[in-house]
């Protein structure tokens, strides 16, 4: 049954695109601010370009597309994104006069002023000759994401315009260092090695302490842009009679679907030598294996910058987190897996090692040992997911599914523009990219669907006509969600069929509790995990005897759970599921777009705890 949180979370994706801020600075020595914030008249503040001290100017900086219903002034200062912007005119000028005094020696060349890194041969194209750089005359806020802020630069007599992307303070500093740097890198490979549409980076810094202040990306505009790949997008467009293979349907979602699926195409069809994330060799962090592929220097394979090797960890050193993070050897396919899960245990005994000593943890620690329990259970197969023995298995393909190729993080029609007369599509965002086997991959998060599989509402729902139309609402939205991912399905067969075998119900079981630790967030997610594992238990004989799990065939099942063990699980998952599903927002962790916020507000809907400084629903008064 569809829950309000689900529901919610897919109003949020799309009412993004309906509440822009819009925030302008026109400015010789003199700037004007002029803010659009939702709800609220623009508003206008004249301030020096050179005094970056003045207070009247931090409402550019400020987060504006949405409210927390808990915590809002701490969420909201972790994306609080001020930088200098002395510095950032500063920095323009000076990169500009490092690509006037490079010559053509060597135009590919990554240098660095101060702290900043500069991709050479795109400052060269970006400028040209067109003598100094002038002041900026114009910052304008674009976007407000869920990880970065970004700026639009134009400069006093020059018709290109910049972008400025300033990720939020929401990991620790050297996840944000390696985010930036990987993403820079693999930018770069995707531009130059593949020869795709990526815009080009001119400028880079993974640190605070440079003249803006802040870690960025300084990337140029593209200018001939029609819209958002995200304006086409509506999965929950009708097929006629409900079908599966209804022609209209499938034709609409496929102008989404098919530009996604044929960029994803090119990318894994591209074999690296090892398995991690991409970084330019002198970015690289020291101690770290750095291994080149390919027989050349500018690109190698080194830490994973996977979000889930470094969320939560907070009590865990910075040097055992880099014994987990990679890069890992091709031969050690799932590696990877194993030390994501030993990264975790460590994590959570330390947590609880930490309430022990009787510092102030925000943990329930009784969640923390059954956390720990499961993880450790998890552990006795995590490196042996997969029989990879190929005279035993019967994956099919099972060496294409093995081969490290590059998964995009965040392939998603957001992070697609559709350029205008025909041009085609060029293609955002990087972050979180990495080198794995595709067999452990997951689907998009647009088209991502782990709930009950209707492919068909009138064979599969029992008396479908006679359900009320809430009833019905439900079974067709957990049928379009299937569809849509069937369709993702459908491009894998069409375009790389011997990766195909990615999409078996069996290896969609096998690797469950794998893509439920990329996305384990609070210790209750760890139910999911266990889900899994009580699943691959329940399989092992017949799943082991196939050559499918396990290291070997024959080999006994290491994962034991007993009936009490099983009762137990399924009375607290039921309680989690009946708990988030009671809860508006909780699939977006309470953030409400900021025009649905106004509105529940002023409709009476949302209730101020003053007590407590947060916000609560007012359920009775949503269901009537």
């Amino acid at each position: 049954m569809l829950s309000r949180s689900t529901r919610t979370a897919l109003k949020y994706s799309r009412s993004i695109l309906r509440t822009p801020r819009k925030v302008s600075i026109c400015a010789l020595n003199q700037v004007r601010f002029q803010s659009t914030k939702i709800g609220t008249a623009p508003k206008e503040t004249t301030t020096n370009l050179f005094d970056d001290s003045d207070p009247k100017r931090n409402h550019i900086f400020e987060y504006s597309w949405g409210t927390w219903l808990k915590n809002d002034k701490q969420e909201k200062q972790k994306r609080f994104t001020k930088f200098s912007i002395q510095g950032l005119n500063e920095t323009l000028k000076n990169i500009n006069s490092l690509g006037k005094s490079l010559g053509e020696t060597n135009p590919d060349a990554i240098e660095r002023v101060d702290k900043v890194k500069v991709l050479s041969n795109n400052i060269k194209n970006f400028f040209g000759n067109d003598g100094e750089v002038k002041d900026i005359n114009q910052v304008l806020s674009l976007h407000e994401g869920k990880h970065h802020r970004i700026y639009r630069i134009q400069l006093e007599g020059l018709d290109k315009k910049l972008v400025l992307r300033l990720p939020y303070s929401l990991g620790s500093k050297v996840f944000t260092k390696r985010k930036i740097e990987s993403e820079v890198a693999t930018m770069d490979f995707l531009s130059n090695a593949l020869n795709l549409n990526i815009p080009k980076v001119l400028a880079y810094s993974g640190e605070y302490d440079n003249q803006l202040g802040h870690p960025f990306m300084l990337m140029e505009y593209i200018e001939d842009v029609e819209s958002s790949l995200m304006k086409k997008w509506n999965p929950l467009v009708d097929s006629k009679d409900d079908r599966l293979d209804c022609n209209e349907a499938i034709s609409q979602l496929n102008e989404v679907i098919e530009p996604l699926a044929d960029f994803n195409k090119i990318v894994g069809d591209f074999i690296f030598d090892n398995y991690g994330s991409i970084y330019f060799k002198d970015d690289c962090p020291k101690g770290l294996e750095a291994i080149a592929y390919e027989g050349q220097d500018r690109w190698v394979i080194g830490p994973s910058v996977e979000s889930a090797y470094y969320r939560n960890k907070e009590y865990v050193a910075g040097e055992d987190i880099d014994r987990y993070v990679g890069p890992w050897k091709r031969s050690e396919p799932l590696k990877m897996i194993q030390d994501l899960v030993d990264l975790e245990i460590l994590s959570l005994r330390n947590r609880l090692a930490a309430i022990e000593k009787g510092e102030n943890v925000k943990d329930d620690i009784a969640d923390l040992k059954d956390a720990i329990k499961i993880f450790e259970k998890l552990r006795l197969v995590a490196g042996e997911m997969f029989n990879l023995n190929p005279k035993e298995t019967i994956i099919p393909n099972l060496a294409e599914l093995l081969k490290p190729r590059l998964l995009i993080g965040d392939l998603d029609p957001m992070n697609v523009l559709v350029r205008k007369d025909n041009k085609g599509f060029e293609f955002l965002d990087f972050e979180n990219c990495v080198v794995k086997p595709f067999l452990i991959s997951n689907y998009p998060k647009f088209l991502e669907y782990n709930g009950e599989k209707i492919f068909s509402l009138q064979q599969e729902v029992n008396n479908f006509d006679q359900l009320d139309d809430v009833e019905k609402e439900q079974y067709r939205f957990m049928f379009k969600r299937t569809r849509n991912q069937f369709l993702w399905e459908v491009s894998i067969n069409k375009n790389s069929k011997e990766l195909v075998g990615v999409i078996s119900p069996v290896i969609k079981l096998v690797k469950s509790c794998y893509l439920n630790i990329l996305n384990f967030k609070n210790l209750k997610d760890a139910l999911y995990i266990e889900n899994g594992l009580i699943e691959i238990s329940t399989m092992w004989e017949n799943y082991n005897g196939n050559g499918v799990l396990g290291k070997a065939k024959g080999e006994p099942n290491p994962i034991k759970f007993n009936e009490n063990e099983i009762n137990e699980f399924a009375k607290k998952i039921q309680e989690y599921e009946i708990s988030n599903g009671s809860k508006p927002f909780t699939a977006t962790g309470g953030w409400v777009p900021q025009d649905m916020f106004n509105r529940l507000e002023e409709q009476g809907l949302l209730i101020k705890d003053n007590d407590k400084d947060e916000w609560k629903i007012d359920t009775d008064k949503v269901l009537k």
